[in-house]
């Protein structure tokens, strides 16, 4: 049974604080939640819940502070994690505010916090562990037409947090800050939010069209403040949180908004910017920031100065990464890429697990694709060829592009055990572009030799492959702005940091009946291996199938329309028509060639089979591809 956390959360009335109090008391901690008045009726509302601990806190008086501090600690013994959550909006111009106003704002939302965190840090240092979260905003990332006094106080909070990571950090204290967008919650309300009485008609254009926006948005905000609460109770259970916390898509865009406004601007001032100092200090030309002035699009010479600067050795032209250098290299900044080649065919992909089913599949991994996919939570029995891993712990899984592969989700919603994680799919072509990557991957076999393929990750090391994943993805959603040589630098720290880790479990065998399946896929993507305009494919029947497998064709029916709902003839159709497709869209091949390369001797024949299968002919498919 694990030992119940104690969480100090200020704000808890209402909105974010109320929300995540009953989420944290519902996982069996211990809170206590912090109110300007009222405390006995949010204590009776938990009918006294024997978990939690009410207390009347005004945040901007710093002996409460220290006073409900001292309650929590006598109370429960410890504090674990500080939710600075206290707070509340101001709507207006800068210029409208009054002094008065300004300084409320600031003492209710910078001071407040201030005040709680020095009455709770004593405590975390003398146990050299905890967990101090500050609660920001989207106007805390990104300045705005009406939220500019507000704002400012959440860039104060970005600010302190920052600092507070690096200070706390040697002593085992971690801090975070958390910058929501907009949530479903009162912060619109009267209650939450303040409009200033002066009001200027010269800004009825701008900050009075946010007034307007606001009272229309009331509680039609995109964000749903439970699924917050779960997201910041699986930041305080994080081994290895981080220092920014961004949550919401609102605030996600805005970030991404700012940050390449940003880097426009430097980009355009690069010569202003760097032009200030003293003639005798000069940049020096085998720094890693020297590259940002061409937006990383030479990422890879980048990391090839920064391996001559922290070795005694000059590397050879794509030199691998050794864990060492990666100890370097995986904290750097520079490594988020500022200007991006743009591309026209994807030939790289990255995805949120979370955000896309894990539905149970089996199926070839497909020819063209190189597959790495991380699973950080969950559990489920994953089968590679004839190997078998029951994972219920994180896992990371190098897939190639010839290996059959299965997946049987074990998780279930009911159990809060979902499965999670991230995974990266890339062309062939993609590494052949890469000569770097292409050395990494043949160096460490990690795709190749079966017996480094899957590779368990303690928790310290998922949280650094997870931010690998999750700045690939961020990278890829860009669209026309990608870099792809960013994501070669990424791809290349995901495998050293494995092959460093290198705790490859031991598999067990696949199932006979899945054993058939696997061998079965095996053949068929061996028979459409190798099309080309002089020799077509000739594929086999069911029969022969079945015969090359030892079985009876009706058994291998039966076994696939079991696992995967279809027969052998429909596994057939559907990979002639992957193939027609392919060679429709990326060659220029006449219809006739094709036609012919797939097995048709009659190219009527052939359209027949295209459009009744998809509802075009083959024609009709390459050119509405095109046109798109």
């Amino acid at each position: 049974m694990k030992t119940p956390k104690t969480w100090f959360i200020t704000g808890a009335s209402r909105g974010f604080g109320l929300e995540i109090t009953k989420a944290v008391l519902a996982t069996g901690d211990q809170v206590v939640a912090t109110v300007r008045n009222k405390a006995s009726e949010l204590a009776a509302q938990f009918d006294n819940h024997p978990n939690l601990l009410v207390v009347t806190l005004d945040v901007t008086r710093e002996e409460q502070a220290k006073e409900a501090a001292q309650a929590a600690i006598e109370r429960f013994g410890k504090i674990d994690i500080l939710l600075n959550n206290a707070g509340y909006g101001l709507l207006s111009a800068v210029e409208e505010a009054t002094a008065q106003e300004v300084r409320d704002n600031y003492e209710a939302n910078v001071f407040g916090t201030l005040n709680v965190t020095r009455a709770v840090l004593p405590f975390m240092r003398e146990r050299r562990s905890g967990h101090v979260i500050n609660v920001s905003s989207v106007g805390g990332l990104s300045g705005y037409v009406g939220w500019g006094i507000y704002g400012s106080t959440k860039f104060a909070i970005e600010g302190i947090t920052e600092a507070l990571a690096l200070e706390l950090a040697p002593l085992g204290i971690h801090a975070t800050v958390v910058a929501p967008g907009f949530f479903r919650t009162d912060f619109l309300d009267h209650s939450s939010l303040t409009r200033t009485s002066n009001v200027i008609a010269d800004y009825d254009d701008t900050v009075g069209a946010m007034r307007a926006f606001a009272t229309e948005a009331n509680k039609k905000q995109p964000g749903d403040p439970k699924k917050l609460a779960q997201a910041l109770i699986r930041l305080g259970n994080a081994e290895n949180p981080p220092v920014h916390l961004p949550l919401g898509t609102d605030t996600l865009e805005r970030f991404r908004a700012k940050t390449a406004a940003f880097e426009k601007e430097i980009e355009a001032w690069y010569d202003v910017i760097t032009g200030t100092n003293h003639d005798d200090v000069a940049i020096p030309s085998n720094s890693f920031n020297q590259y940002r002035r061409y937006g990383n699009a030479l990422l890879r010479q980048g990391i090839s100065l920064f391996l001559n600067s922290h070795s005694s050795q000059k590397p050879m032209p794509y030199k691998t990464l050794d864990a060492k250098t990666i100890d370097l290299l995986r904290d750097l900044p520079e490594l988020i890429p500022v200007i991006r080649d743009s591309f026209e065919e994807w030939t790289i992909r990255t995805f949120n697990r979370e955000q896309h089913e894990c539905r149970n599949y089996l199926s070839p991994n497909r020819r063209d694709f190189y597959k790495i996919l991380l699973v950080t939570s969950g559990a489920g029995i994953f089968s590679m060829g004839l190997n078998t891993y029951y994972i219920d712990e994180p896992t990371i899984l190098f897939i190639h592009p010839n290996d059959i592969i299965s997946w049987k989700n074990l998780s279930s919603e009911r159990e809060n055990n979902l499965s999670a994680g991230y995974y990266s799919l890339f062309k062939k072509s993609f590494i052949q572009n890469h000569p770097q990557l292409k050395a990494t991957i043949d160096k460490f076999g990690l795709f190749s030799e079966k017996t480094k393929s899957v590779v368990r990750l303690a928790g310290a090391d998922v949280a650094v492959l997870t931010r690998f994943f999750a700045r690939m993805q961020e990278e890829e959603l860009l669209g026309d702005a990608f870099n792809e040589e960013a994501m070669s630098a990424y791809l290349q720290l995901l495998m050293v940091e494995s092959v460093r880790i290198a705790h490859y479990p031991k598999p067990d065998n696949v199932s006979e009946e899945y054993g058939h399946i696997h061998r079965f896929f095996d053949l068929l993507e061996k028979e459409t291996a190798h099309i080309n305009i002089t020799t077509p494919i000739r594929i086999k029947t069911a029969k022969e199938f079945a015969e090359n497998l030892s079985i009876h064709p009706n058994h291998l029916n039966a076994l696939l329309k079991k696992h995967t709902g279809q027969n052998v003839s429909t596994h057939i159709r559907n990979r002639l028509l992957e193939e027609t497709k392919v060679l429709l869209v990326q060659t220029e091949w006449p219809l006739q060639d094709i036609s012919y390369s797939v097995g048709f001797a009659e190219q009527p024949n052939f359209n027949l089979f295209f459009k009744k299968n998809t509802g075009l002919t083959p024609a009709e498919f390459r050119r509405n591809y095109r046109a798109s």
